[in-house]
């Protein structure tokens, strides 16, 4: 059964990984079980935990981002694969489609879930917002594939919008980013359970097809992984 999926971002095609002919998208995907291992990730500061129990079921992600910096405060926690991938393993791809079971447990609220990638010690992410976590409950969040295009350095903040490294090692994850023009309070908490997390690669591996083939390529490629995207 396919999910329909909001498309977040520009049809823009990339070409900053190529030299696969793999056919599939990378299933990043998880229910946090003690046997699978995510790696805590922080924006400005916070915590971020994988919990054994109180999930739903089974294990989660607690989180924690800490508001900081100046005025808007900024903050973000959350998990990324220890699993490494570098440009000539697997193919040139376009968008990273995010969604998850996720509830707003108190403090700060207006925390967003978002998909990052991590390179060399930099946090990169859509510039786009994510889908808003209110629910006291577990709920699962709206679908959306964002445009790995569109993905800027957010941690450390680089002057000049940096943009991920061609021919350096990359590792994805999520997380939940806060945002607020009030320091109070200063931290907010989350919790995050069956994340699905893929990256849809295009076909081929050269960026000028990429864009030339555009929406339906991606569309195709999504459905592989058994998603379908929207463009609204």
């Amino acid at each position: 059964m396919q999910r329909r999926v909001v498309l977040a971002a520009s049809m823009a095609g990339v070409s900053w990984l190529s030299g696969s002919t793999a056919q599939a998208g990378i299933d990043l995907s998880s229910a946090f079980d003690p046997t699978d291992f995510w790696q805590p990730l922080t924006a400005g500061g916070g915590f971020a935990t994988q919990a054994f129990s109180g999930g739903n079921p089974g294990g989660y992600m607690q989180l924690t981002p800490f508001l900081s910096g100046p005025p808007p405060f900024q903050g973000g926690a959350g998990a990324y694969r220890p699993q490494v991938y570098f440009g000539f393993q697997i193919p040139e791809f376009t968008h990273v489609v995010i969604d998850a079971e996720a509830r707003f447990v108190g403090g700060a609220g207006g925390g967003t879930l978002i998909p990052v990638v991590f390179q060399s010690g930099t946090i990169f992410a859509p510039l786009l917002s994510g889908e808003v976590i209110s629910s006291s409950t577990f709920q699962r969040t709206p679908t959306r594939a964002y445009n790995l295009a569109d993905f800027e350095a957010i941690y450390p903040r680089i002057p000049g919008a940096l943009r991920l490294n061609p021919g350096g090692v990359l590792q994805f994850g999520f997380l939940v980013r806060l945002q607020s023009d009030v320091l109070s309070p200063s931290s907010g908490n989350y919790a995050v359970d069956n994340v699905r997390l893929i990256v849809v690669p295009a076909p081929g591996a050269g960026g000028i097809g990429c864009a030339a083939l555009g929406l339906l390529s991606v569309r195709r490629r999504a459905r592989r992984c058994g998603v379908e995207i929207d463009r609204r």
